[in-house]
């Protein structure tokens, strides 16, 4: 059994990616026919001990306990970049007979010549990791207090000809989108389905997360209130500070889904508020039910004014006027003879592309998948084959 042992420094830039070391890895398996098992720390600094390195332990207790023959690393640095857990790993290869693959190339570190190698390499990769660790530090303090950002900016900001911050135009509009639509009443999840069908694009080849959507409503940056450490940074706001807090504080008391009583209601939340453009829901007062705006009922949000109406006199009017008296069936027969609203079709051409793409997507994605099934498949035959 090969381990393959996978992990990027949060420092280092320019270094490979989890998934190329994912592959390097898997190819040099495949290439030798080697059974193989992935330990992938993600991304996390090396000088961390053990104890904070879960996938670095468990990958310490196998080669304890014998149950591989061999660690291929993309470089030797992935291992360890301080002295302590560079010797316990060190150790336990030679006590054990592993094997390292640095980089596709074999080590056996019973011969003393590459342990002492591998050991002075060690201390000078710890050595460097010290140094950089306070150079990084001292520059970024000094860059935050200049006002220019670490790293990528959020999404919503890019960096002037200086390279300070500055807001971008066009996803600045869409994090305005982004926010109103939060607090129109719309969850994370129907935002990043919005955001997708409309075909916003964010800033790398993939699609919009509920998990994103649920950082950035989060993120106090976009109010203009970034931090370094405990240093105070100057950051141009797209959001107003006092209703990004309001936001963030209605979180939490956002009014809960209706019960299944609810469901018994014909336009529960399907209704929307002419005023605001929020979603009206069912709401419970006095032993009745009514039809209410979200922005009357939820915490922490503007309200719009909307009164509430009866549900049943609604449903009633919608039943015996739209449905009995086929006014429904009317209106729908003249809007496909007049050719419809023309905004209205191209939202549905582009969600319709949206949803036709992810459909080509996933029959390309599952090909894939068959291919490999049937090359593992036909390497476990092979391996079975060979110990019988």
């Amino acid at each position: 059994m090969l381990a393959i042992y996978i992990r990027k420094s949060r420092d280092r830039k320019k270094e490979k990616s989890l998934k190329e070391q994912r592959l390097l890895g898997q190819e040099f398996a495949l290439d030798r026919e080697m059974q193989y098992r992935f330990y992938d720390e993600g991304i996390i600094s090396g000088q961390k001990k053990k104890e904070q390195r879960p996938q670095f332990a468990k990958l310490l207790k196998a080669v304890e306990n014998k149950e591989i023959s061999g660690v291929f690393i993309w470089d030797s640095s992935r291992i360890a970049r301080n002295e302590i857990a560079w010797h316990t790993f060190a150790d336990l290869l030679r006590e054990t007979g592993t094997l390292l693959y640095d980089n596709g190339v074999e080590n056996d570190f019973s011969d003393e010549n590459t342990y002492l190698f591998y050991t002075i390499k060690a201390g000078m990769d710890a050595h460097f990791a010290r140094i950089t660790a306070k150079k990084i530090q001292t520059v970024l303090r000094r860059n935050a207090s200049e006002g220019i950002p670490h790293g990528l900016t959020p999404y919503g900001y890019t960096t002037d000809d200086k390279g300070k911050w500055k807001i971008h135009a066009r996803e600045a509009e869409t994090v305005k989108t982004i926010f109103d639509l939060y607090q129109k009443g719309y969850g994370y999840i129907r935002i990043a389905k919005h955001l997708n069908e409309m075909g916003i694009e964010t800033r790398y080849d993939i699609e919009w997360a509920p998990a994103t959507i649920r950082y950035m409503i989060y993120n106090k940056t976009y109010s203009g209130r970034a931090k370094h450490n405990e240093l105070e940074l100057e950051v141009p706001a797209i959001i107003p500070k006092d209703s990004h807090d309001k936001l963030i504080e209605s979180i939490g008391k956002r009014y809960k889904k209706p019960g299944p009583k609810s469901k018994k209601y014909i336009l529960n939340e399907v209704m929307f508020c002419a005023q605001c453009g929020t979603r009206y829901t069912v709401s419970q007062r006095n032993r009745h039910s009514y039809y209410r705006c979200l922005s009357e009922v939820n915490r922490g949000v503007p309200k719009c004014g909307s009164k509430a109406v009866r549900a049943w006199a609604i449903d009633r009017l919608v039943f015996e006027k739209i449905l009995l008296g086929q006014e429904l069936y009317e209106q729908a027969k003249k809007t496909y003879q007049t050719g419809g609203n023309i905004e209205q079709k191209k939202i549905l051409n582009k969600k319709q592309t949206y949803h036709l793409g992810k459909q080509e997507q996933w029959k390309k994605e599952t090909m894939r998948n068959h291919e490999l099934y049937v090359k593992i498949g036909d390497m476990g035959i092979y391996m079975a084959e060979k110990k019988g």
